[in-house]
């Protein structure tokens, strides 16, 4: 690979996320800092300290409007501009209190994510439903059976590719879960379908190929776990 712009002063990068259609990657830092780096002018980039209460764990950008990036830290979803991202521009803190680790952008629609934090739960928001600054109104959280505890880190999260109904979760107690939409209006909008994995080694990542969708995981000690096939939504439907 060519060697990209050294961060100077950055402290360690979390996460980073390129910009989708755009030649820009955006990066975040245990500092609270984001660099917005043009790779067509890799050498002029800004970084900006957008978090003064500790560390930014996590960047995903969004599509459309392509100007506007999530982060999260501590407790709290932040919503930025990249033109302008000293200041962000809506702060969500959640409702169970603890750090933030993973954030996934709805498939389809730019105001819905999931997030998931330090005690085994995920958060699903939707910014359509915020009630004048009230933030309990737009999240409603998930735990999976017995995950619900502190230290139980939900490192990653993300949705199956082209579907806003199945989406997988990686935790600090080895667990590979998958989530389907609930069809219950009386229940969180998503429960547990199927636990794909849970071995004793904490799982830090995940992704599903955007064709295939065979997932990959990746666990603490540099061990890759490879699902060729991915069960159906209809193997797994919640009742």
């Amino acid at each position: 690979g060519v060697p990209g712009p050294e961060l100077r002063g950055f402290a360690a990068i979390n996460s980073i996320a390129v910009v989708p259609q755009t030649p820009t990657v955006l990066a975040v830092s245990s500092l609270g800092s984001v660099a917005v780096i043009d790779l067509n002018k890799p050498d002029d980039f800004g970084v900006v300290q957008a978090h003064q209460q500790g560390s930014l764990t996590k960047v995903v950008a969004h599509a459309a409007p392509s100007s506007m990036f999530l982060t999260c830290s501590s407790h709290t979803v932040m919503l930025f501009d990249q033109r302008s991202p000293a200041q962000a521009v809506l702060q969500c803190p959640s409702r169970g209190g603890h750090k933030l680790h993973s954030l996934a952008l709805h498939p389809f629609q730019t105001t819905s994510f999931v997030t998931g934090d330090a005690a085994g739960s995920v958060s699903f928001w939707d910014l359509r439903l915020l009630d004048n600054g009230q933030y309990d109104s737009c999240e409603t959280r998930s735990a999976a059976l017995g995950a619900q505890q502190p230290g139980n880190i939900i490192w990653d999260v993300v949705y199956m590719p082209e579907s806003a109904d199945a989406l997988f979760t990686a935790s600090n107690a080895g667990a590979l879960d998958l989530w389907l939409k609930s069809r219950n209006p009386a229940v969180p909008p998503f429960e547990l379908a199927l636990r794909l994995e849970e071995g004793h080694l904490p799982l830090m990542a995940l992704d599903v190929h955007p064709k295939t969708k065979a997932l990959c995981a990746a666990s603490e000690m540099s061990t890759l776990q490879l699902y060729a096939r991915v069960p159906l939504v209809s193997e797994a439907m919640v009742a």
